[in-house]
């Protein structure tokens, strides 16, 4: 199978996978196997989908690359999240009943541990109405992912095992699902405003972290609690919220590296990333590639456990195998795999030459770009990542 953005979708391309209802996230648009036609194309058009995984014999072997098992897994806990943060949000005066967000988070914990992801890439639901569900549901996903590559480090850096002997995944994924809840105790206008709040502005959005905090401290555990007040506290010192002494009052520094609980170094970069290439109301998501690259070298650089942060590059791949791009050649290819050491330089196969010409299956040759140092993507799907994709 391979992704084709809306634009190259045409009658007759047969679905590989579902398309979800970005309204109903329980619910698909379309299922696996239907052959879409020109009605049905400007319907996924209409409710803003970005694209599909179609059919396509040639790359089959990208299937096995997408665990269907834990995209199915995700989207029921899409489902969960977004149920139980509306029932708050109706009822404002009610505790959080932490038993759903449990299920939801237990759901991806299974996932993950039965299907072995070899990396972490989530199809976008585009949808802004439901960014704050998805985003929940794909950083506990991510930070599974990452508990369960460093384990050895999560517990070392926790002290001590969970009471059960584990490392405490169980409690980093609901931290996870439960990091943005005081998003829901925001005004509408500051959830879906653009980044340029002004400073009283910001610093009324910024308070998610203590409404979220306020919300679990009487019924989840100190840890799960910590994880919504600290998520946003960075390595080098740069975060929030800013502290006060209880008793005198004075402004403290923020938490700066190893005084971060662990569980939020373990968000960090899954938060970061998510919230970057997600669609939000006020814009369109940034290419996995500048997320990463901005992450490494530029806005971000400095915020995270080097550590943790490591390990996520090795999840997060820049360009997804399954996606089209386009090489500085004017040729067009598929990405075929991964390469987390030179993660701007996949391995591709052409499927269109310079001009144009269908590359046929046969006479198609993989092309590593770590070591063809002449050729490089300049395209990813429809957005130019020539700037990004060279770290």
């Amino acid at each position: 199978m391979i992704f084709r953005v809306a634009e190259e979708l045409a009658d007759g391309m047969t679905l590989a996978r579902p398309v979800m209802n970005p309204g109903r996230p329980q619910d698909d648009l379309l299922k696996a196997g239907y052959t879409l036609t020109g009605r049905s194309i400007a319907a996924l058009r209409r409710f803003r989908v970005r694209g599909a995984w179609v059919v396509d014999e040639s790359f089959g072997f990208i299937d096995a690359m997408y665990p269907a098992g834990l995209d199915l897994a995700r989207r029921e806990a899409i489902a969960q999240v977004k149920s139980s943060f509306e029932a708050l949000e109706r009822h404002p005066e009610r505790d959080v009943d932490l038993a759903p967000f449990d299920r939801a988070a237990g759901i991806l914990l299974d996932a993950v541990a039965s299907e072995r992801p070899a990396f972490a890439h989530f199809e976008s639901f585009a949808s802004h109405e439901n960014f704050l569900y998805v985003h929940s549901a794909n950083v506990c996903t991510f930070a599974v992912m990452l508990g369960r590559a460093l384990t050895g480090y999560l517990t070392a850096q926790r002290g001590r095992p969970d009471a059960s002997g584990g490392s405490g995944l169980k409690d980093l994924a609901l931290g996870a699902i439960l990091h943005d809840i005081g998003n829901i105790r925001l005004s509408p206008d500051l959830r879906y405003r653009p980044d340029d709040l002004s400073p009283q502005e910001l610093a009324q959005a910024r308070e998610h972290v203590r409404l979220g905090y306020d919300m679990l401290r009487l019924s989840a555990s100190p840890l799960v609690a910590q994880v919504a007040l600290n998520h946003h506290q960075r390595w080098d010192g740069r975060g929030y919220p800013e502290r006060r002494d209880h008793k005198t009052g004075e402004v403290r520094p923020p938490l700066a590296g190893e005084s971060i609980p662990v569980f939020c170094r373990f968000l960090a970069p899954p938060d970061v990333f998510d919230t970057a290439v997600g669609e939000r109301f006020f814009s369109e998501g940034k290419s996995p590639a500048r997320a990463l690259h901005e992450m490494r070298r530029s806005v971000n650089r400095g915020w995270f456990d080097p550590t943790v942060e490591q390990a996520f590059y090795g999840l997060a791949p820049p360009m997804p195998p399954g996606t089209s791009v386009r090489l500085s050649t004017g040729e067009t290819a598929v990405v075929v795999s991964f390469n987390p050491s030179a993660p701007g330089r996949p391995k591709v196969a052409a499927v269109t030459d310079a001009d144009g010409r269908a590359v046929e299956g046969a006479s198609r040759l993989e092309i590593d770009l770590a070591v063809s140092r002449d050729l490089s993507v300049t395209h990813w799907l429809d957005q130019d990542v020539a700037a990004y994709v060279e770290d």
